[in-house]
């Protein structure tokens, strides 16, 4: 159905919601899941609504209502507790594809276990109750387990299922749904965040497959997106090549990419890449001519932002608080400033001179390179989008929080160009935007 032809039957359920029965409010609910469609007043109605119907209404309508918040990023406390709530007196009729479905919902939607002690363990005990059914649907039990992952929990002896040869053979047998992506995800997933596991785990071939498969797409896809490749473009301006700047899937089972940027401990920038690394080092690199830049770069010096240049980036009179002269010291960030501010935040015309250029570009030297890995600072830098957050919130959806999680254990320390910030510098100059990720990159030392 069209756009146009959803809004409509939604519009028109809106303006006698209060009459309607539970059956029609959720395939009202339906209706928007499957489009993708969000209808703020729709939604608003069912803040009012589900907490007055949940103690009557049966599983599967509760399971829908949970999977449309999910499809729609909505999360909403009242909704999701009166669902919570309800959920423990339903577990004996509860499918293995309701249960399923309803860790998936909350797990996506960041409702954590301390909100509803009961709600996570009995869905976890039906999953139990009805293994027999994943002979079947072998996908509600990856489900249901990696919406358990979400919210950081691993119940041992399902994951051990999930992962056995048996059950990973009986999956890729699947017909009908691709479920490699959910295996591989599952266990990079445990990999990482159960260090000491002695069970099962996938093949090397299923993990190779599975990333071939996710970098072809990332490839096809958000590679191509100009927001990932400007940032790309200018972090590589800023650092001082492409040997500095990695795209590339740092986690895959995460399904996303990221700028990988490595930085020994007094902020030069480091080859991301051994090749690159060796290139550097390599003797017939070693003349002035193959430092990425002149004039600065020649001298082999840090670069000070000072007070006056970010004063004149920024279109502020003085910064709220002085910067050292030391190269080493990293800049202050730029302040966080309301949604109506961010338009204007950067509207300086500032004249792009070579010195400002210069200062922005922090080259690196061959010291540098040359630092041993256990003393360098590894950052994923991500361009994020609304699509990563629940809708009018800061609350990371379930992958993107366990991603977060994830990079953490395995080293990195996350930089987030937020869509609020970053969408909007797409249309600044290149002063601006070094200026930006200057102080983003810097600030994370």
């Amino acid at each position: 159905m069209s756009e146009s032809a959803v809004t409509r039957i939604v519009d028109k359920a809106h303006s006698f919601v209060e009459e309607m029965s539970d059956f029609a409010m959720v395939n009202v609910l339906k209706y928007l899941r499957f489009s993708y469609l969000f209808h703020k007043a729709w939604m608003e109605a069912m803040v009012q609504e589900v907490p007055q119907r949940a103690h009557r209404m049966g599983v599967q309508g509760l399971m829908h209502v949970a999977l449309g918040c999910s499809a729609l990023h909505y999360r909403n406390d009242k909704i999701l507790m009166a669902v919570a709530e309800r959920i423990p007196s339903l577990v004996p009729h509860c499918r293995s594809k309701d249960s399923s479905k309803l860790l998936w919902a909350f797990g996506t939607l960041g409702f954590l276990p301390v909100q509803s002690p009961s709600f996570y363990p009995c869905l976890t005990e039906s999953l139990r109750q009805r293994k027999v059914e994943f002979q079947r649907y072998p996908e509600h039990l990856l489900t249901g387990l990696l919406g358990l992952a979400f919210v950081s929990q691993f119940p041992v002896d399902l994951i051990t299922l999930a992962l056995s040869p048996e059950f990973v053979n009986l999956a890729l047998k699947s017909t009908q749904l691709e479920l490699k992506k959910d295996l591989f995800t599952l266990d990079e997933t445990v990999a990482l965040e159960l260090p000491h596991w002695t069970g099962p785990r996938i093949s090397t071939e299923l993990r190779k497959d599975a990333t071939d498969m996710l970098w072809k797409f990332a490839q096809s896809d958000v590679c191509q997106k100009p927001e990932v490749q400007e940032a790309e473009s200018a972090l590589q301006d800023l650092l001082g090549g492409e040997k500095f700047v990695s795209k590339r899937m740092i986690l895959p089972h995460t399904r996303s990419i990221d700028l990988e940027v490595h930085l020994d401990l007094t902020g030069q920038p480091v080859p991301v890449n051994a090749e690159s690394d060796a290139a550097v080092l390599s003797p017939e690199n070693s003349s002035s001519e193959c430092l990425p830049h002149q004039g600065w770069g020649r001298m082999n010096v840090g670069v000070t932002i000072t007070e006056e240049l970010l004063a004149q980036l920024t279109n502020n009179k003085n910064t709220t608080e002085p910067l050292a002269p030391s190269p080493t010291i990293k800049p202050p960030s730029l302040h966080r400033v309301q949604p109506d501010e961010r338009g204007s935040l950067f509207d300086t015309g500032v004249f792009l001179t070579s010195d400002i250029t210069e200062a922005l570009i922090r080259p690196s030297s061959l010291a540098a390179s040359r630092s041993d890995s256990k003393n360098l600072v590894k950052l994923a830098i991500q361009v994020a989008n609304r699509n990563h957050y629940c809708y009018q919130s800061q609350q990371l959806l379930g992958l993107h929080a366990l991603k977060r999680r994830q990079l953490k254990l395995a080293g990195y320390r996350v930089v987030e160009l937020s869509h609020q910030d970053w969408f909007p510098m797409l249309r600044k100059g290149r002063a601006e935007k070094l200026a930006y990720l200057h102080c983003k990159v810097y600030n994370s030392l």
